[in-house]
């Protein structure tokens, strides 16, 4: 059991070590690839996760848990291959990163998609608090996994561009080998002597009320986040003529907000209740992206990144908290998360697009400005249809 634990926050630690994040849209734009091109490169990825969001649940049917994650780690790995092989000095090839993308995203939907649902297969004898307590800790070093990692990529990335790509592939190999050594309780045999009915009943259970609710809020939240920070801030610091070697560590501001919200965010939540924990944070989000559309201020900017990573990082441990899955089996929680994913992706996939046509006609302000009411209309849309009075 602690072993298992060890692992898995091994895993976890190394596979978020993107040392590529901070600069991959930095290296796509300087590599010729212009705007669109590189906003739909981004795209392309989440609609990737999108259309393999019921590959993991399928594959369990035939594989443990962790193969599963393993599996995807080594797309994940393939999908950076192709990058810097489509964008080799003097021989850039969009075709290549476009068929990188769909693979890496296939690989981040398997693995993001898996994980969560064998915390809780290997904590099942436990308490449901290790569940939630190892979810908020890992979320929190994963965190300053992806800070350390974007620093030291950045720099990596002044001297050559390829670097951060190689490093984080050296992370993808390691992620597996953290990841294989879970020990995972086999339960392929009574999965495979299931009659079909029951199949279809495990890929498809009942959504609940609750379970939507959270589920929209992971969506429509991390979207417009994940968006922001790797589609239209490096545009932004570019704009600024931020040095390269300072990329990482402007952007990391947005980790290191994400990680003390992810470590405290349970504390918090005992404190003032999760419906004001949850307007707190959505407010931090708010007022960053107000921030980004009224000033083009390197200080203000530094503000407003910190207050985007405060409320993206409790995102996942609190809808992991909340979405309660304890008592569904392990095709039942990767289809309700594969579910959750897909609705994240979709929306994600969207505002790239649209948002590098803005950027491209307009400016970055007129995108953010449009990004902000865009925001606020998904809350009230996504969120006013359940009462959140009753989830305190």
């Amino acid at each position: 059991m602690k072993s298992n634990i060890f692992f898995f926050y091994s895993y976890r630690i190394i596979s978020r070590m993107y040392f590529h994040l901070p600069v991959l849209f930095l290296h796509l734009f300087l590599s010729g690839m212009g705007i669109l091109l590189t906003e739909t490169l981004l795209m392309v990825y989440g609609l990737s996760i999108m259309l393999n969001t019921k590959t993991n649940s399928f594959l369990l049917n035939y594989m443990p848990q962790k193969s599963v994650i393993a599996l995807g780690e080594l797309l994940k790995a393939i999908g950076l291959f192709l990058i810097i092989w489509g964008t080799r000095v003097g021989n850039t090839n969009f075709w290549l990163p476009f068929l990188g993308q769909i693979i890496g995203g296939s690989g981040f939907s398997l693995a993001i998609s898996s994980d969560s649902s064998l915390l809780r297969s290997i904590t099942s004898k436990s308490s449901t608090d290790l569940f939630n307590n190892i979810q908020s800790k890992s979320q929190s070093l994963m965190f300053l996994s992806t800070l350390l990692a974007g620093v030291i990529g950045s720099i990596l990335f002044d001297y050559e561009a390829h670097w951060p790509f190689y490093i984080s592939m050296l992370a993808n190999a390691m992620a597996i080998i953290s990841i294989l050594l879970i020990s995972e309780e086999p339960n392929l045999s009574k999965q495979k002597t299931s009659s079909s009915k029951t199949h279809n009943s495990i890929q498809k259970p009942k959504i609940t009320a609750e379970q939507g609710f959270w589920m929209n809020y992971y969506a429509l939240s991390r979207a417009f986040l994940l968006a922001s920070f790797v589609g239209f801030l490096p545009f932004f610091f570019l704009m600024l003529q931020v040095d390269i070697p300072f990329f990482g560590l402007v952007l990391s501001l947005f980790s290191i907000g994400a990680f003390f919200s992810a470590l405290y965010s349970s504390q918090l939540m005992k404190v003032i209740g999760i419906n004001n924990f949850i307007i707190i944070t959505m407010g931090c989000t708010l007022i960053s992206m107000i921030l980004f559309s009224i000033f083009e201020d390197f200080g203000i900017s530094l503000i407003a990144i910190l207050l985007l990573g405060f409320g993206s990082g409790c995102i996942r441990p609190l809808t992991m908290k909340n979405l309660d899955l304890s008592n569904l089996n392990p095709q039942q929680r990767a289809s309700i998360l594969s579910t959750m994913e897909q609705r994240f992706s979709i929306i994600n996939a969207v505002l790239l697009l649209v948002g590098g046509y803005i950027l491209i006609e307009y400016n970055f302000q007129s995108l953010m400005i449009q990004i902000t009411i865009a925001y606020v209309i998904a809350i009230l849309i996504g969120f006013t249809s359940s009462t959140m009075t009753s989830r305190s």
